[in-house]
């Protein structure tokens, strides 16, 4: 008697399997959206606009919703998971899973708004008496 092969589909059965399929599935969506956005750099440098001027149109832009949609999600559940994986410690105080998501996302926040400083020019003046 041979052993029973488990189905290809096996991680249909529980929508957990499924969430950690598609989380995993996400990194090429993230991998494509890399490459989309340097591809579109490339032709920006060298002028060539026979790419860019077809951002606008209906299939990149769905592809486009895609991956962001997809980028979003791998960020929400990594961010979910990480207090779960890599618990954040200050001396022997160990944060809360939920203080520790709210740290990340404080610190994801941050980083955002100062690479969106970066690029976008956006200047902090200061004044000198």
């Amino acid at each position: 008697m041979g052993a029973l092969r488990p189905s290809r589909f096996w991680w249909l059965r529980r929508p957990k399997y499924l969430a950690i399929f598609l989380r995993e599935l996400s990194s090429l969506f993230i991998l494509a959206y890399v490459l989309f956005y340097l591809q579109i750099l490339s032709q920006l440098r060298t002028g060539d606009n026979s790419f860019v001027s077809q951002l606008g149109t209906p299939p990149y832009l769905f592809l486009s919703s895609l991956m962001v949609a997809f980028s979003l999600y791998h960020s929400i559940t990594w961010f979910i998971l990480l207090p779960k994986v890599q618990p954040i410690r200050l001396g022997n105080f160990v944060l809360k899973e939920k203080s520790a998501l709210l740290l990340n996302i404080l610190i994801l926040l941050a980083a955002s708004l100062f690479l969106a400083s970066l690029v976008y020019g956006v200047q902090i003046r200061t004044t000198s008496g």
